[in-house]
């Protein structure tokens, strides 16, 4: 499906000391990136729980972002690794249930790179707009758990 009238809507957990500061630079350098995004801005992306991510989806999202700090300047050491292990369970599991896996992507982003940061939000959008709208979303869900 290549539907350009279709806006999907993204969920993008932002690491707080790395990529974070990509966002920030991509405002003042007025680097646009489309709508539909919603940002989360989080200490850690080492702190996110897979089962935020299968929430968003089961909330109606068509594409997680997982923008992370670049792997040498990880403010807690490990944030990093612990992140990509998140990255690659909650792949595993929108696999197990019939999900693309390409709807969630995980990308680090260096300190101040408001370039790139912009460029992977437009470049990630585009690709979710080319799946076309998630068939995940349940009416009824509702976390069992408090997410975000």
């Amino acid at each position: 499906m290549n539907n350009t009238s279709f806006q999907p809507k993204i969920v993008a957990f932002v690491c707080n000391w790395g990529a974070y500061s990509g966002a920030e630079a991509a405002g003042l350098a007025r680097e646009s990136y489309p709508a539909g995004i919603t940002l989360f801005r989080l200490p850690c992306l080492g702190g996110l729980r897979v089962a935020t991510i299968l929430d968003a989806f089961a909330l109606g999202t068509d594409g997680v972002i997982l923008l992370s700090c670049a792997p040498a300047s990880c403010h807690f050491d490990v944030g990093n690794r612990r992140s990509e292990a998140t990255f690659a369970q909650a792949g595993r599991l929108l696999r197990l249930v019939g999900v693309d896996d390409t709807r969630l992507r995980q990308v680090p982003i260096r300190l101040g790179d408001g370039k790139n940061f912009a460029d992977e939000l437009r470049r990630f959008v585009e690709d979710i707009r080319g799946l076309g709208p998630s068939q995940v979303k349940h009416e009824s869900y509702r976390p069992s758990h408090q997410t975000i």
